[in-house]
């Protein structure tokens, strides 16, 4: 099918070409005349969004020379545009090529339609209505979620590629196409990567209340937390579909899946300081997250992702939660679908979050990776959990774990909160335990950019 384009497209408008297979051609703010472009294709869509009120369409003129085309109604054009005083026209106009003509079918979208497809939006603040959040918080998340939105026309989700499925959501191959949104954001050298690239996309399995709440507060723990180099940041959120998805930057494997694969190794191919580095790196960003005031709450190897040879980030802020600046601490009695695997001792009892329980989880961490991924209380029920620790016992020292690690672990375990140490004393522990400086750290600062 050949295509010849002629268009004047203003700011914040878009023209996008959509086959098959996702987005093919895509212009904003530009004029052009005469282009001529061709696919392989039995249907196609073109899609006219303004996202400018105050602009004035001259128009676009679409001339479809179809070869083979079957059957001839497999064809679609349509006009989408945000309502809101636009003035526009619109001429396509067809031609035919040897015997076989080219059948086009023009459809335009009902007004039902249009307000459908962009008050989603609007939607999803409704449902939060009916939680227990305020008016005043629903606009600050509004306000947040706008500035890492990305365009229905800017991501292409293969549904297809699977990275893999959890309980409450899957994990898909994309491609961003034109700047992420956590870029425009942070216009740093190192986020300048985010463009017109492979992506990862979370989807919702099931979607309601439940998920609409984890989803705002996620899109405001990733606006919060910016951009750091050991935190798995959002590079945007989209809604493609009925079902909003996150999206990020692609890992190679979680540190569960890496750690799992040396259980049955012997000891001189374990790499320990490798372990080590990871450790440190997540001290790195566990400090960064306590600086913005987040409590993460959900720190596992399962949630630890790995980027190339040597870069580890963490992620998953679904569970996060924000304390105030006065004791850096949250009571939260409604807490649910946490680990009680990875809970500190007072988070089981009192329902208290601060600093310090993600320090016993990170401790819990450790642990995971020294065992190669087996399960803390492995045969204990949650209740059990409870009374083993409140008896003041703690999980055995792993074999290849030596007495300094292992005293950091209990460190991190302490029944007393403000016994156990920071992420920012953890860092410089880690930092001396593998001896940064003279073997990793400039290894990893040079490269953590160019994974």
């Amino acid at each position: 099918m050949n295509l010849t384009i002629f268009a004047d497209i203003p700011k914040n408008c878009y023209f996008t070409i959509f086959d098959e297979n996702g987005t093919y051609f895509s212009i904003t703010d530009k004029s052009i005349n005469s282009l001529q472009i061709s696919f392989d294709s039995v249907e196609f869509v073109i899609d006219f969004v303004s996202y400018n009120d105050s602009a004035e369409w001259t128009g676009f003129l679409v001339v479809i020379e179809g070869h083979r085309i079957s059957p001839p109604n497999d064809t679609i054009i349509h006009v989408v545009h945000k309502p809101g005083g636009l003035k526009e026209w619109l001429i396509i106009g067809l031609s035919s090529v040897g015997l076989i003509v080219a059948i086009v079918v023009v459809g335009l979208i009902t007004r039902h339609q249009l307000e459908k497809r962009y008050k989603k939006f609007d939607q999803l603040c409704n449902v939060l209505k009916g939680m227990r959040v305020s008016p005043e918080e629903i606009v600050e998340m509004k306000e947040k979620s706008d500035e890492l939105l990305i365009l229905p026309n800017k991501i292409h989700i293969n549904f297809d590629y699977s990275f893999g499925q959890g309980s409450s959501s899957t994990v898909y191959k994309g491609h961003l196409m034109g700047t992420a949104p956590l870029h425009l954001i942070e216009k740093s050298i190192v986020t300048q990567r985010f463009m017109d690239c492979d992506v990862a996309v979370k989807a919702a399995t099931h979607f309601g209340p439940d998920e609409v709440e984890r989803l705002f507060k996620e899109i405001g723990a990733m606006k919060k937390i910016g951009y750091h180099e050991n935190v798995m940041c959002m590079l945007g959120w989209a809604l493609p579909e009925e079902t909003p998805c996150l999206v990020y930057d692609i890992a190679e494997m979680s540190v569960l899946s890496f750690v799992s694969d040396f259980r049955e190794k012997p000891d001189d191919q374990v790499p320990c300081k490798k372990f080590l580095s990871i450790l440190w790196q997540v001290t790195r960003g566990m400090q960064y997250i306590a600086s913005k005031g987040i409590i993460h709450r959900s720190l596992s190897a399962r949630n630890i992702l790995l980027f190339g040879p040597t870069v580890a980030k963490i992620s998953y802020f679904t569970n996060c939660c924000f304390c105030g600046s006065e004791n850096f601490m949250v009571k939260d009695l409604t807490v649910k679908k946490l680990s009680a695997k990875s809970m500190a001792l007072e988070s089981l009892t009192e329902k208290i979050f601060s600093e310090k329980s993600d320090i016993w989880a990170f401790g819990i961490l450790a642990y995971e990776m020294f065992t190669f991924g087996k399960a803390p209380y492995e045969a204990l029920n949650d209740d059990e959990i409870l009374e083993f620790l409140n008896q003041g016992n703690r999980l055995e020292r792993p074999s290849n774990v030596n007495d300094q690690l292992y005293e950091v672990m209990m460190d991190c375990w302490n029944a007393d909160p403000d016994s156990r140490p920071t992420f920012k004393v953890l860092e410089k522990t880690f930092f001396e335990i593998v001896e940064i400086k003279n073997e990793l750290y400039g290894y990893v600062q040079t490269n953590i950019y160019n994974i």
